[in-house]
């Protein structure tokens, strides 16, 4: 706990704009905060100066459990042709605020991230030590039944800063709602809607409960295939022996970057060749195969050769987060938790679709009775629900299941299940060597005042990159190793997090800059002497 003198010079105020990362303190800095004799100095902490405007609180919204009673089914044409109106309206709104704001966003200062864990607006509150020390782990405390299991908000959050997210859980038992993310999620649910029309069904069993989330997924599947567009689809999985459940906000055919696309598809090319590029282009009159089979994408596509089915679409993830700021976050570590987002997001959905996650795991982590019958009131409220404006495809041969038939077809978790796979295997492609999910993923960032759109931001999927952090954050969940405060780089984020004031974390940290100065200005004088 930090010692404040009451009378003591302030500490010098730091701006963000000084350095590479808007954090970090040069030499005189540290010399002028200890220049003190060692005997009077207290413990004072450096503040950055922080622009409210610039850097936000991290916000995440809880995607641990859809807590819904209802049926979520395609909207009418009309609605979903007016929101794939608006994504390629965006596309075109986008390219050119690029245009507009090229140099403005590139040397735009650091702000806070995508939308991770909030905790409340810029409040100094102390971290109270806990008066029985609990030696139980994270998830052990947080995470084990009867409490919720992991989400993959537990999972990313900490990448903003996991001491941020351990003094969450352990003050409030949770990150607190606040009005932030309460806008967040509003503008969230105008975005779903745009897309799903929700049906109420009566569950009276804890089997009901998760066959209602199947089926919506289930649902959410077929819109996709339907439209070119589902959003808010449930992702299940086993994620180091620890089941993690999570929401992707927006799953879709069309591509938000082609360019990109493009150079991560050749980049990965390049590797399977082993670094050798590919040959040079062809001459002007010589076509492709890209000629004859068009719309190429991703690699799973450029593998089919012909078959009795439409060849496999390549599908889009898109996360979409809220800012009060007008600006992108910067690239790094502000970006951090929104990639570990994403590629967990994608890695959950390739799970389900090459039908590797353990059932039996996610209906023993419930309590659940996988071969129980679905209640009858459960069974008779989806029977009366016509799914037919959810199933119309493309597909050839395709025919519409009697909903009242296909509800007591698949009257069990464990039927409902393998059912769900199978629809997953009709919508997305997966062989050991590709599959129709595209490598891209893409962060949508909207204003929270108004939901319109400030930019994207899109990388590449990189297995070895998320499965490492994984690992690492599933060792602290499993106490395996201890609790890590941000960087030194990214300290800037001290600055706006309410447990700054006693953060054990800080106030090492300027120990050991205390040190460090101190080793400094006694390696000055043995230098001056020897003069």
């Amino acid at each position: 706990m930090a010692v404040h003198g009451p009378t003591q010079q302030p500490a010098p105020t730091i701006d963000p704009a000084d350095s590479d990362y808007g954090s970090d303190l040069d030499n005189d800095a540290w010399d002028a905060i200890f220049s003190q004799p060692p005997e009077s100095q207290p413990t004072i902490i450096p503040q950055l100066k922080i622009e409210e405007s610039v850097v936000e609180e991290p916000i995440l919204p809880d995607d641990a459990e859809p807590q819904t009673h209802s049926l979520r089914l395609a909207r009418i044409r009309e609605n979903l042709e007016a929101a794939i109106r608006d994504l390629d309206g965006v596309a075109g709104e986008l390219e050119q605020k690029r245009e507009q704001h090229k140099v403005e966003i590139e040397y735009e200062r650091e702000e806070e991230f995508f939308a991770a864990v909030e905790v409340e607006e810029v409040k100094a509150t102390s971290v109270e030590p806990e008066s029985v020390i609990d030696t139980r782990s994270p998830l052990e405390r947080f995470r084990t039944k009867p409490k919720k299991p992991l989400s993959v908000t537990d999972l990313v959050s900490p990448a903003w800063c996991e001491l941020q997210y351990w003094y969450s859980l352990t003050k409030y038992g949770r990150v607190r709602r606040t009005p932030a993310m309460k806008q967040g999620s509003k503008i969230h649910k105008e975005k779903e809607m745009e897309v799903h029309t929700e049906v109420p069904v009566e569950i009276a069993t804890k089997e009901d409960r998760l066959g209602l989330r199947l089926w919506n997924i289930i649902q959410g599947l077929r819109t996709l295939r339907t439209t070119g567009l589902t959003r808010e689809l449930e992702v299940l999985g086993v994620v180091e022996g620890e089941v993690v459940v999570g929401i992707i906000d927006e799953v879709s055919y069309y591509c938000p970057d082609y360019e990109m696309e493009q150079s991560i598809l050749e980049a990965a090319e390049t590797a399977r060749n082993g670094g050798k590029k590919q040959q040079a282009s062809l001459p002007p009159d010589q076509r492709t195969m890209n000629d004859f089979f068009p719309g190429g994408g991703s690699t799973s596509q450029n593998l089919w050769l012909g078959t009795l089915h439409q060849p496999p679409k390549t599908l889009y993830l898109v996360d979409i987060k809220t800012r009060n700021s007008k600006t992108l976050p910067k690239s790094g570590s502000q970006m951090r938790p929104t990639q570990m987002q994403l590629m967990l997001y994608r890695r959950l959905l390739h799970a389900l679709a090459a039908n590797e996650v353990d059932a039996e795991k996610i209906f023993e982590r419930y309590d659940l009775e996988p071969q129980k019958p679905f209640s009858d009131v459960f069974i008779a409220g989806m029977g009366s629900i016509d799914f037919s404006a959810s199933q119309h495809s493309d597909e050839p041969m395709a025919s519409d299941p009697d909903p009242v038939e296909e509800i007591l077809s698949y009257n069990t978790l464990s039927s409902l299940w393998a059912h769900m796979i199978a629809e997953f295997a009709r919508t997305i492609s997966v062989t050991p060597l590709s599959s129709s999910i595209s490598p891209l993923l893409t962060a949508e960032f909207r204003a929270a005042s108004d939901g319109a759109v400030i930019g994207r931001r899109s990388f590449a999927f990189e297995e070895g990159v998320i499965k490492g952090y994984v690992k690492d954050e599933m060792r602290w969940w499993r106490g395996e190793r201890e609790t890590k405060g941000v960087d030194v780089e990214e300290a800037f984020k001290c600055g706006i997090c309410e447990f700054s004031e006693g953060c054990e974390w800080r106030v090492g940290k300027v120990e050991e800059a205390r040190v460090r100065a101190r080793e400094r200005g006694m390696g000055m004088r043995r230098g001056r002497g020897k003069i």
